[in-house]
């Protein structure tokens, strides 16, 4: 029932729930963008392992993931992990990463570092169970290879002081052109 009369701005600028993510995010926000994952069962693909700040670009790093689960989530299905603390870490080179749907991945040193010094984590989820995680945080997610689906919509949120790298926004958009002639 909740998921059904889920309306994304009623939810977001919940009075309580605007206090809380102003003060994760340290300023007044807005959303960025609002995305669906299907990931169905037996043929959900994985996520390569990526920090969404570098799509996103945001130089001050004030910005957010909302990802709220429609269905049970655990490894079975695959499920998001998390590298925990992997956002100290600042934004790390990314790679092509040639995977349907997610054009980057971090470069191969880059993980090796990761793996070294930070535990994987993956949450179980129930149907309206909510993570947040920061722009920075390095995660990704194994393929659904279960009889469940795995599906949740994804909330970006950016502070309304958020400043974007506009020059890196540039050569990421060259480099996705030449990985789309490419394949």
């Amino acid at each position: 029932i909740f998921l059904k009369k889920l309306k994304i701005t009623e939810f977001v600028y919940n009075k309580k729930i605007n206090l809380f993510l102003e003060s994760l995010l340290g300023a007044k926000f807005k959303i960025r963008n609002v995305e669906i994952f299907n990931k169905p069962a037996k043929t959900g693909m994985p996520a390569p392992i990526h920090q969404d700040n570098f799509y996103w670009n945001v130089k001050n790093r004030k910005a957010l993931n909302l990802w709220l689960s429609f269905n049970h989530v655990s490894k079975k299905n695959g499920g998001m992990f998390y590298f925990r603390g992997s956002h100290k870490m600042g934004l790390l080179s990314h790679v092509n990463s040639y995977a349907k749907g997610s054009s980057k991945k971090l470069s191969d040193n880059q993980l090796k570092k990761v793996l070294e010094k930070y535990k994987i984590y993956t949450p179980s989820l129930n149907p309206g169970d909510l993570l947040i995680h920061h722009c920075e945080v390095v995660h990704g997610s194994n393929k659904n290879n279960s009889n469940i689906d795995r599906r949740a919509i994804v909330i970006s949120l950016i502070s309304n002081d958020a400043i974007y790298d506009k020059k890196k926004i540039n050569k990421y958009l060259k480099s996705l052109k030449k990985q789309i002639k490419i394949n």
